[in-house]
């Protein structure tokens, strides 16, 4: 998600014709909701472990309630970009709720810390560059934001021991194929 955020400018000005380049913050928009899907999913997994289906589905019905009362008005106010943000909007309100019934039925101790200093990250990052891209501001500024924004966060995935020899031994290990 964090890679898209960064790069999708580049990304969509390389393999699109100019038409598509207004995709660019709807493309930062859904990386920062694919971010929290990925929680909410693994939370959506404590309740189906633990044999709370009924509950899931109650959940997820007022996910799809939810879903179409925010989109359907901020599509017919906002347009697309209005889709992207209740599309958020709608996750992170989704997966507080998996999480705060999945907590009751099967406590995990999550990294809170880390956890929210990640995505607060990515979130202030996609922010700045939608910003950037509004203004205006240069675009050689732009890169330099995001490629100091790049190792940024590298350096906080060190400092908050995420980022690891051994994460990486681990991920060279699934490559080397013998």
């Amino acid at each position: 998600a964090f890679l898209a955020v960064l790069f999708s400018e580049e990304v969509m000005y390389i393999l699109t014709p100019s038409s598509y380049h207004g995709a660019i913050d709807i493309i930062n928009i859904l990386a920062m909701y694919y971010a929290i899907l990925f929680f909410g999913k693994i939370f959506s997994r404590q309740l189906i472990f633990v044999k709370k289906t009924y509950l899931t589905t109650l959940l997820v019905a007022f996910r799809m309630s939810l879903y179409c009362a925010i989109t359907i008005p901020s599509i017919l106010w906002f347009g697309v970009i209005g889709a992207a943000w209740s599309i958020f909007l709608t996750e992170i309100i989704s997966a507080c709720l998996f999480h705060k019934y999945s907590q009751r039925y099967y406590k995990i101790n999550w990294e809170y810390g880390k956890q929210s200093a990640m995505f607060m990250f990515l979130i202030a990052i996609s922010m700045t560059v939608m910003l950037m891209r509004f203004a205006e501001i240069p675009y050689l500024y732009r890169l330099i934001v995001k490629i100091g924004s790049g190792m940024s966060f590298f350096i906080m995935g060190i400092y908050l021991n995420i980022i690891t020899l051994e994460n990486f031994t681990v991920i060279r290990q699934l490559f080397n194929v013998k």
